[in-house]
């Protein structure tokens, strides 16, 4: 055994071997999946007054495309609707009281299928990342956009100017 290790993109192409390319989505780290599953929230207490007595459970502020993120939204009481779900199982809707105005009202939330896993998730973000079937799109943030599909989800992997990103299943585009 031996020979050229196709595998030149890595940090030693003769002696490791990745074939699914991970190695190059380092900033899908726990910070990025627990953003895209549970989401970012905002607590009451760091709320101004006027915005406790409103939302005195928090509220979400970005991300929660999981189903911890449907967890976590009925252990805090606060309602949110499934308007639609794709044959895939992607269900979309929103939450009345989320911090982004887009996602309050119709299908502005998407939410991956309910039987996937954090893990599930950071998986499919770094095959999209990665798939040289995917679209790659330069945001005028600065940030980058890939757009492809697993596992029958068509998914939009970000990574912003800081090193930070999201992955989600898009609101509006499922196979």
């Amino acid at each position: 055994m031996g020979g050229v290790n196709p595998y030149s993109y890595v940090h030693n192409p003769t002696g490791w071997v990745d074939p699914f390319g991970l190695t190059t989505t380092s900033f899908i780290n726990d910070d990025v999946v627990n953003h895209s599953s549970k989401g970012d929230w905002k607590e009451a207490s760091s709320m101004p007054p006027r915005d406790r007595k409103t939302f005195p459970n928090g509220r979400l502020s970005g991300g929660g495309h999981g189903q911890s993120a449907i967890r976590e939204l009925e252990a805090r009481g606060i309602p949110y609707n499934i308007e639609h779900t794709y044959p895939n199982g992607v269900r979309v809707g929103n939450i009345p009281n989320h911090a982004s105005k887009a996602k309050r009202k119709g299908t502005g939330q998407s939410w991956f299928p309910e039987n996937w896993t954090d893990a599930d998730i950071k998986h499919a973000g770094k095959i999209v990342w990665n798939s040289p079937n995917s679209s790659t799109v330069t945001m005028l943030s600065g940030g980058t956009m890939v757009s492809g599909t697993h596992n029958g989800v068509f998914i939009r992997v970000v990574r912003d100017p800081k090193g930070g990103g999201s992955i989600f299943p898009d609101n509006s585009i499922q196979p």
